[in-house]
């Protein structure tokens, strides 16, 4: 529901910038980004990276954003999402601290973005977002007890 194109052009509309997650559901944008934007592209010199590492709740993470322009193979899409400029991904590798030679576990989520930002600000705008997020699940689960529902 939130990677909807009239919900980018109604932000766009009101002078606002968007980013937002691509998942599953969005096969044809979220295959187009997974086949042009590979993981492999960590490696590359010319995407713009930010790295951040976090040790807590018993848990290491570390989370590489990259945030790229709009890469030729995916320029039809400039037309379908108003202002879309960017793409981004971000790779988690997640590993419990106690777990002795136990492989990390790797997580991929595609981003796309009206937004000229760097890949340090696309980082903490991702990591706001779960924050709040996580927040906001713990009161309806704590203090709203809607686990017990």
């Amino acid at each position: 529901m939130g990677c909807q194109k009239d919900i980018a052009e109604k932000v766009c509309k009101h002078e606002g910038d968007y980013l937002l997650a691509v998942k599953g559901n969005q096969g044809k944008l979220y295959r187009a980004l997974a086949e042009t934007f590979p993981v492999r592209c960590i490696n590359d010199p010319q995407v713009d990276s930010f790295v951040t590492e976090e040790k807590s709740h018993g848990r290491q993470e570390t989370q590489l954003h990259l945030f790229s322009d709009i890469p030729d193979e995916l320029i039809d899409y400039t037309f379908a999402w108003k202002n879309l400029r960017k793409v981004g991904m971000a790779v988690c590798f997640r590993s419990e601290i106690t777990a002795d030679n136990k492989e990390p576990e790797m997580t991929v989520h595609y981003y796309i973005s009206s937004s000229n930002i760097s890949a340090e600000k696309f980082s903490s705008a991702i990591r706001g977002h779960w924050q709040i997020e996580n927040k906001l699940h713990w009161r309806l689960d704590v203090a709203m007890n809607e686990d017990n529902c």
